[in-house]
């Protein structure tokens, strides 16, 4: 409620009509409010807390005695009452269970209309129920993109992603709209074409110079890249997921060096898919690149960001970089989360190596010391057991495949 407040009492009165049942079925007999969670069977992690103080704040709203209840105005603009109406009535009939058919109800007319919203929540909503149905709305939605109405064409693009294959006479006009001034529709053009799929293959040349060009001064976190990655290279769903047949090598190396730097961890991730599928002479020029984004994981998205650097570590083992054994070894990191995953994956890979990887054995004890210091007390024998089978394979291998290094000296 206090968030509703900074939109004014008509958006509070609107709000607290709709769940001022809710409000008085959670007080308890002692006047309290515990949290209520969702009405599911099972209770989920919050269970029994106190909310007290959240009710409270509501019921004391029209008092306007401390900030957080209204006692001065917000700098955001005060709903009148049927602005209020209206919001209420774009979000009603919502839920986790009826998300993408929320709007099914609704004439094509009006879905239509909602793609030009001003709400991005109901643009999206809308442009979820058009695959929904069997009308062939393409026509109308390009003739939406190329309109000056900016929310229009977002919601156009939008609801052409939805249509994925069903859009393929829009990408002309998509691949157009990847020039338009607005930051969030070149987003959404970019994304549209990835979800269309095979038959918007001949984008990806725009956005493979897109991509290398980087993010400029109006995107300096570089969300643009970001989608671009993935409209490339997502293994779904990519441009580029099942051939790179025909691709400008040159190209494509532009955009793999800047899709690397970018911040956000599972981008990076949809770039490292590309390696296996290049040829040792097309890898050599990128190994810098790629040694780099093992060192220096991504900033944002750290669930997603060892993706990449994993893969990293399989290039340089299988192109017998000197580099990568320390980095196997460096990567685990037992006290950064994940490593339950990165562990095996590393010395999966450093046992690649075989007896090459010798010089790594004292390291290896070090691990294992480390593994049951950490987890003393807990469930670590599979941890243990991981490092155990690298040392022995490592200690036992016979071949020593020859190695180079990155710098190699003069």
């Amino acid at each position: 409620m206090p968030g509703v407040a900074l939109s004014g009492p008509q958006a509070t009165g609107a709000w607290m009509k709709e769940f001022a049942w809710y409000y008085d079925l959670a007080r308890r007999w002692d006047g309290t409010f515990h949290h209520q969670g969702a009405p599911e069977p099972q209770p989920d992690s919050y269970e029994g807390w106190d909310a007290t103080g959240a009710y409270l704040l509501a019921y004391a709203q029209p008092l306007r005695k401390i900030h957080l209840a209204g006692k001065e105005s917000s700098i955001a603009g005060v709903l009148d009452a049927a602005t209020a109406e209206s919001l209420i009535e774009d979000g009603r009939g919502w839920s986790q269970r009826t998300h993408r058919t929320v709007y099914a109800g609704r004439p094509v007319e009006q879905l239509l209309r909602s793609l030009g919203s001003w709400s991005p929540i109901v643009r999206g909503r809308a442009a979820l129920e058009i695959p929904n149905r069997k009308d062939d709305f393409v026509p109308d939605l390009i003739a939406l993109l190329e309109s000056h109405e900016l929310n229009a064409r977002i919601g156009a693009g939008q609801a052409l992603g939805e249509l994925a294959k069903r859009a393929a006479p829009a990408v002309p006009a998509l691949r157009k709209t990847l020039q338009a001034d607005d930051l969030w529709l070149r987003i959404v053009a970019a994304d549209a074409l990835g979800k269309v799929g095979d038959d918007a293959k001949s984008a990806a040349p725009d956005l493979l110079m897109m991509l290398a060009k980087g993010p400029d001064a109006a995107d300096p976190r570089g969300m643009l890249q970001r989608y671009l990655s993935f409209a490339l290279f997502d293994r779904r769903e990519g441009l580029l997921r099942k051939s790179l047949d025909g691709v400008d090598r040159e190209a494509l190396a532009g955009a793999v060096r800047a899709g690397l730097h970018n911040q956000d961890g599972h981008a990076r991730s949809q770039i490292g898919s590309v390696y296996s599928r290049l040829s040792p002479e097309e890898i050599e020029p990128l190994l810098p690149a790629i040694h780099e984004a093992i060192l220096q994981p991504a900033p944002s998205n750290q669930m997603f960001a060892d993706g990449v650097r994993l893969a990293g570590l399989e290039v340089f083992a299988k192109h017998r970089i000197r580099e990568g054994m320390a980095l196997c070894l460096d990567l685990v990191e037992l006290e950064r989360w994940g490593e339950g995953d990165r562990l095996p994956k590393c010395l999966q890979t450093l046992q690649t190596y075989g007896g090459a990887a010798k010089p790594m054995l004292p390291r290896l004890k070090e691990l294992e010391a480390a593994v049951v210091a950490k987890f003393k007390g807990q469930s670590r024998d599979d941890k243990v057991v991981i490092v155990h089978k690298a040392f022995a394979a490592i200690e036992s291998a016979t071949d020593a495949p020859e190695l180079r290094s990155l710098t190699p000296t003069p």
